[in-house]
């Protein structure tokens, strides 16, 4: 004669239940008591709005006009290195090897 053992495990879906129940209050006590925030807010006018979006504009076309300087300053650097380089290798292409009196090297 065998004996059965019977399974006091809970049931995973009773489990998931109990657990959604259980967000679902603390939920609801967190809106009343004022833990949450609620969704009766007040909008912007639109002339408020429109000046936010004009200075985001003027922002945008300040930081277009640095860039566009800072892009033209490393051109004129570039080509003033440049200068500086072809000048370096035509000067040294033209100066003569100086000889040593001594040992004519």
């Amino acid at each position: 004669m065998e004996t059965q053992v019977k399974s006091h495990r809970l049931h995973p879906l009773i489990a998931a239940a109990a657990v959604a129940i259980m967000l679902v209050c603390l939920v609801g006590v967190a809106a009343m008591t004022g833990l949450l925030p609620n969704s009766n807010s007040e909008g912007r006018s639109k002339q408020e709005v429109a000046e936010l979006d004009a200075a985001a504009k003027a922002a945008d076309a300040k930081a277009e006009q640095a860039q566009a300087a800072a892009e033209e300053a490393a051109r004129k650097r570039d080509a003033a290195r440049a200068a500086a380089a072809k000048a370096d290798r035509d000067e040294g292409s033209s100066k003569t090897a100086v000889v040593c009196h001594s040992c004519g090297r």
